[in-house]
């Protein structure tokens, strides 16, 4: 298993845990405070990506 199976893993497991977290703190019918911060992560994520490296498909072996 390589660093990208791992990568994408994780992703996936935030994804999960920000979905259960943002539904438990929302109060039912009320979104905006759940969409504010949702929307709010996208910075810090953008942020993220500068630090990634940049991979070709033929460094990955396929």
């Amino acid at each position: 298993m390589g660093d990208r199976f791992v990568a994408v893993n994780i992703g996936r497991i935030a994804a999960a845990a920000g979905t259960i977290i943002f539904g438990l703190l929302s109060v039912v019918g009320d979104f905006r405070l759940a969409l504010l911060c949702d929307g709010l992560l996208f910075i810090p994520s953008f942020i993220a990506t500068l630090w990634m490296p940049n991979v070709r498909d033929d460094d990955l072996g396929g």
